[in-house]
């Protein structure tokens, strides 16, 4: 049954003669092996065609791919032996046609050495009776050779043919499975898919609900309730309006105290930046030419270390007598200062008068002869105002008590005024700080500390400089206390400036020494 069911399969397979011969061959052997196995199982199954597709399909069904690719490489490894098998047959009978042919050589070497005189008409009936022979036997070897190779080239083409047939069937079984695998997993997918449209459904209908519901809600919120109607009346009606009274008068605050000019003070860096720039550059010029000079005069003689000598007792008399001017600048100044504290002049409202007449005639002098008599009464009714001013009457107590004359009391005016400025000495502040440079540098420390005091100093003096110089944008230029300041100013650069070129002139002189 299985034999007949197998060359049915066989038969409608189109292919050729040669590889039908060759599969139902292996066929036979697969069919006992099937019909053993059925036997051992004890399948029961009829003898139908049917029948015999089913019990076919359920041993499919129970071989997965593993096993089909494992047959797959059992049958590839199977052809790599027979062809290795092959080969060394090749092999072994070119190794023994090369052994043959040697001998042939060997043989005739022989004959050669060996050969017979053919003079002889035995001897050479003999010769060529062996010759023959040989010849017959070589003719014999060929054909068995050729007749070998026929057999081994049909055996390997019918092994092949066979590998070829277990190949192809091995692919139509997996080449059914992928189908049956495809048609699955279409089937899982539709079944995904009419599950997912459930669940699109559902949520569609979910979310209507909560758009309704949101609809809704949204309806009874829209509706403002009544206390949020009154604050957006009252915040409308009563805050708004004070916030912007509020932010008025603020503005009008930050009119009144807004901060100084800033363009100003720019300019005033950028000028007192160039100063500086200036300085330096030529400090450093004076100190390059110096340094050069030194190498140029490499010859220490006597002479040169005698003008040395005088030229640094020179600078030394000169920075000296550049000091005791400074110092008595400074007293000057100071002193001027004290007196604008103690004796400030007052305003004097006539002189205020005839400043004012004198810019109305630089601005208008036509105006002025008009306006100069309206002026001129208006001072003199001011000053005969201020000569008929009244003095209240005292109010006499009824009761006279009789009052102890008074002591006058002695006041040490010098004293007081010493006093004074022994405290402002103590609180002085930074733009009084006027350092004998030359000290700090004679001082027993190392020259980096030295120069950090007297950067400290002159950094403090600048910072006052600048202060002040922004109060003095900020009040009236016409100010004798603006002008005072201004040279106050002037004063504090001016020492910076000397502080700067004391540690120079320090550095060159030490340089000097040490040359």
């Amino acid at each position: 049954m299985v034999t007949n069911y197998l060359s049915n399969i066989l038969s409608s397979i189109k292919s050729k003669a040669k590889t039908q011969e060759s599969v139902q061959g292996s066929l036979s052997s697969s069919a006992l092996k099937i019909i053993s196995h059925i036997k051992q199982a004890s399948i029961p199954f009829s003898k139908s065609p049917d029948d015999l597709q089913t019990v076919i399909n359920n041993l499919l069904s129970k071989i997965n791919s593993s096993n089909v690719d494992e047959n797959v490489r059992q049958a590839k490894l199977k052809e790599i032996k027979k062809q290795k098998e092959l080969l060394e047959a090749k092999l072994s009978s070119i190794e023994e046609s090369i052994s043959t042919l040697d001998n042939i050589g060997s043989i005739q070497n022989e004959n050669k050495l060996n050969k017979p005189n053919l003079q002889n008409a035995r001897t050479r009936q003999e010769y060529l009776e062996n010759e023959r022979k040989k010849a017959e036997e070589a003719a014999q070897k060929i054909k068995a050779y050729y007749k070998e190779q026929k057999e081994r080239a049909k055996k390997k083409q019918q092994e092949q043919s066979k590998l070829m047939m277990i190949l192809e069937e091995e692919s139509e079984a997996k080449k059914q499975e992928m189908e049956e695998l495809k048609a699955k997993k279409e089937q899982e997918y539709y079944e995904k898919l009419e599950k997912m449209k459930e669940l699109k459904a559902k949520r569609q209908q979910e979310i209507d609900e909560i758009r309704r519901r949101n609809n809704d809600y949204e309806s009874i919120k829209g509706v403002k309730p009544l206390y949020v109607k009154l604050e957006e009346k009252f915040k409308c009606e009563y805050e708004l309006p004070e916030l912007e009274k509020r932010k008025s008068e603020l503005a009008k605050r930050k009119l009144v105290n807004r901060s100084i000019n800033q363009e100003k003070i720019i300019e005033h860096m950028k000028w007192y930046d160039v100063l500086r720039d200036e300085h330096t550059k030529r400090n450093e010029e004076a100190l390059n030419s110096r340094k050069i000079e030194n190498k140029v005069r490499s010859s220490s003689c006597t002479w040169n270390a005698k003008i040395l000598e005088q030229e640094k007792q020179l600078k030394e008399a000169q920075n000296a007598a550049n000091i005791e001017r400074l110092q008595k600048i400074e007293k000057r100044l100071r002193y001027a200062e004290l007196i604008k504290e103690m004796f400030m002049p007052t305003v004097d409202k006539t002189k205020q008068l005839e400043l004012q007449e004198r810019l109305e005639k630089m601005k208008n002098p036509a105006r002025h002869h008009r306006i100069l008599s309206e002026i001129n009464q208006r001072s003199e009714s001011f000053v005969e105002l201020e000569k008929k001013k009244i003095k209240p009457r005292k109010i006499q107590s009824q009761s006279k008590t009789v009052e102890t004359p008074k002591v006058a009391k002695k006041i040490n005016y010098l004293e007081e005024k010493r006093k004074l400025r022994e405290e402002n000495e103590k609180n002085m502040p930074v733009e009084e700080i006027k350092a004998n440079w030359d000290d700090v540098l004679s001082m027993s420390v190392s020259d980096t500390e030295k120069v950090k005091i007297i950067s400290e100093k002159v950094s403090k003096l600048e910072k006052q400089a600048i202060l002040k110089e922004h109060l003095v944008s900020s009040t009236n230029p016409m100010n004798i206390k603006a002008l005072a300041q201004q040279e106050n100013i002037d004063n504090l650069l001016v020492g910076s400036i000397k502080a700067k070129l004391a540690v120079f002139s320090h550095a060159v002189n030490k340089s000097v020494t040490s040359d």
